[in-house]
């Protein structure tokens, strides 16, 4: 009961922690490397990526994982509906990049190719739809293993990408 409730808050917390303090540090590192104008193409990018998810996320976390709780039979259902709606999401907001992307600037520019590098992150999102069983079992745990080893990946990434001098 509320054991196991205050152990699941406590790992969300602490999934928070780590990704804040990870984050801001990568955050600083990256902006100093990259410098003030393509630091500012690559914030832009990842805003507007950002508010494209929104087509992705629907609002439907609370609404699952409610609904998996009240009614067990039906997780399958709710689940699999809520993967293709997320999905179809996914595509919708991956055009819209695609679409701003040949709107805004040239095929071959940089700035081109990072809005549809970091579109392709859309397509990860319906996979978070796993998330809402454990949220519904109260075994975040498992959920935040997993993103904190993935976030945590991706700015070990970044920092060995600015160590090589890679660019933007």
């Amino acid at each position: 009961g509320t054991h196991k409730t205050l152990v699941n808050t406590s790992w969300l917390i602490f999934e928070k922690l780590i990704s804040l303090g990870i984050g801001l540090l990568v955050s600083v590192l990256v902006a100093r490397y990259v410098g003030p104008e393509n630091y500012g193409f690559l914030s832009y990018a990842l805003s507007v990526i950002s508010f494209l998810s929104t087509f992705v996320y629907l609002g439907l976390s609370g609404l699952v994982v409610r609904d998996i709780v009240r009614s067990p039979a039906e997780t399958d259902t709710l689940l699999g509906t809520t993967f293709l709606l997320k999905s179809a999401g996914s595509v919708f907001a991956f055009l819209m990049v695609v679409g701003l992307a040949f709107f805004t600037n040239d095929a071959g520019d940089t700035e081109f190719w990072i809005l549809l590098i970091i579109g392709f992150t859309l397509f990860a999102r319906p996979f978070e739809t796993i998330d809402f069983w454990f949220q519904a079992q109260i075994q975040s745990k498992y959920t935040v293993i997993a993103r904190t080893i993935a976030f945590i990946t991706g700015a070990v990434l970044k920092v060995l990408f600015v160590m090589i001098g890679a660019s933007v």
